[in-house]
């Protein structure tokens, strides 16, 4: 997702919640459900033993620095059994809300207990292992989650269009992007170059179709090269040249994303008092690498919703 950067964007983080439906974030009554934003700080986690790239990086993912192990992940979207966009309630100007409802589940109940004894740490939202936010737990929290103060438009769009359809079964990596007649064309690799097989490509087909859906844009062209399942598991898709750019930009971003959605624990035992990763770093959790073993099961997905 696109983020800002410099005082702006201070101040909007130090009132950024989590809340039921229609609670002010800045006028919290007692009992409700509640995060609220920590400073971000530079991070002292562990590197993932991953060859390449810079520690926190999509390549070298951050391990718990307390443990030296991945992090734990409560919730994934799994569990969320739908999502909406709704305007933001404090009226700030050019800024939505994303509104998440979790499923009446035993992971569910797991989370919101976790959160009853979890009073003052912080839990991050990381989506394809980069973290979005990391706010502390105000309160116990329920069924009913909304996100504030991070989100344009287009960024929800691209939020609720890779959690709603689904987690794809493989990452994906684009590869070309060419304006042709009528649009712009995106051609897309499926997996980091393991066996792919005809299942996989079919579901990786039809989820993209669906989270470009998502985002309003109707009947779109998801294909494989020549109509066939081709040997070098690509995906062609091609957008509409009507759209404004805008729209291209966050359809092009949300289709690039794998949508795994996860809820991780940022808390500290005992006497450790070692820095998380902050907003924008990558962080190795326990369910990235059970999705990374072969014969991963899916995940399930939540509905899409949204007053826009």
């Amino acid at each position: 997702m696109r983020s800002s950067s410099g005082l702006w964007l201070v101040v909007i983080a130090a009132i950024i919640l989590f809340v039921p439906y229609a609670l002010q974030p800045l006028h919290r009554q007692a009992g409700q459900s509640a995060f609220s934003v920590s400073a971000a700080v530079a991070p002292e986690a562990t590197k993932a033993a991953t060859p390449g790239g810079e520690p926190g990086s999509k390549a070298q993912p951050l391990l718990n620095p307390c443990t030296g192990k991945p992090f734990t992940t409560l919730l994934t979207s799994t569990d969320v059994e739908s999502a909406s966009i709704a305007p933001d309630p404090t009226g700030t100007k050019d800024k939505v809300v994303v509104n998440l409802v979790l499923k009446d589940n035993l992971a569910t109940q797991a989370f919101s207990a976790f959160t009853a004894k979890n009073i003052g740490q912080p839990i991050a939202i990381v989506l394809d292992g980069k973290v979005v936010m990391a706010p502390v737990v105000q309160a116990e929290i329920k069924r009913e989650v909304q996100i504030a103060g991070i989100f344009t438009k287009w960024d929800a769009a691209e939020f609720v269009a890779d959690l709603t359809s689904g987690a794809l079964p493989l990452p994906i990596t684009l590869v070309e992007q060419n304006d042709i007649e009528g649009g712009l064309r995106l051609v897309l690799q499926v997996g980091n170059g393991g066996p792919v097989t005809p299942a996989q490509m079919e579901e990786t087909r039809d989820k993209l179709a669906k989270r470009i859906k998502a985002m309003g844009i109707e009947s779109p062209d998801v294909a494989f090269p020549d109509s066939s399942m081709a040997s070098n598991n690509q995906v062609y898709i091609t957008l509409p040249g009507t759209m404004d750019q805008d729209n291209i930009e966050a359809a092009s971003r949300a289709v690039q994303s794998t949508g795994l959605l996860e809820f991780v624990d940022f808390s500290k035992a005992g006497s450790c008092q070692a820095q998380m990763p902050f907003q924008g770093q990558y962080v190795l959790t326990d369910v990235q690498l059970e999705r990374s073993q072969p014969n991963a099961p899916p995940l399930s997905t939540p509905q899409a919703t949204s007053t826009r």
